[in-house]
């Protein structure tokens, strides 16, 4: 089998496909931080109104003889953190618009990118269909010898099957002009990889 030529990336012909692939890692990576850093602020928010109520409490009941000052710290903590969750989500927020807009660039030049990869393995490309062409039009013309073969033995009346019968039905019938080997070499000159006279006569 011959060796598959080599596969140029998209980052390697275009350095803005592959700023902005880095763009968006960034991105990705301080989102997850920030995400982890929301959940932990949420945590330390509940906690510290946990202990709020249970101070305030202790304090009406008498139960506790809670230190106002300690109730004013854990208020203060609170309000700290709630400044920073605020904050965070609205990183968050802008991170999640930016990712998205690098998306959308990343989709545009992806597609130029595409336009130059396609061509330097254009070449490439098209000798590989017109192989899969050629080996296909031997397999048809195979396919077709062993069908008028099995015929002549059919029309002498020899119980040829017990010889085994393979007709090769994965290439449909050979002398069908509709049928899917046909329609491959039809798609193939419509495309430009060959012409109508490459077709076999009985396919076209």
């Amino acid at each position: 089998m011959a060796s598959l030529p080599t596969v140029p990336s998209l980052a390697s012909v275009s350095p803005e496909y592959a700023a902005l692939l880095q763009k968006q890692t960034e991105i990705n990576t301080e989102l997850a931080k920030i995400t982890q850093d929301i959940n932990d602020t949420m945590v330390g928010l509940s906690r510290a109104a946990s202990e709020e109520a249970f101070m305030q409490k202790a304090r009406v009941d008498a139960i506790l003889d809670a230190d106002p000052g300690e109730l004013s710290k854990v208020t203060e903590q609170k309000q700290v953190l709630g400044r920073r969750l605020s904050d965070l989500q609205q990183r968050a927020a802008d991170l999640k618009a930016a990712n998205a807009e690098v998306e959308r660039r990343v989709i545009t030049a992806r597609n130029r990118a595409s336009v130059l990869v396609c061509a330097q393995i254009e070449d490439q490309y098209r000798e590989m269909v017109v192989t899969i062409c050629d080996r296909l039009r031997n397999l048809h013309e195979a396919s077709l010898a062993y069908q008028k073969f099995t015929d002549a033995l059919t029309g002498e009346d020899i119980a040829w099957t017990r010889l085994g019968v393979m007709f090769p039905t994965l290439l449909g019938d050979p002398r069908d002009s509709q049928g899917r080997v046909s329609g491959y070499f039809r798609e193939a000159a419509k495309l430009g990889f060959i012409t109508t006279n490459d077709i076999p006569e009985t396919l076209r």
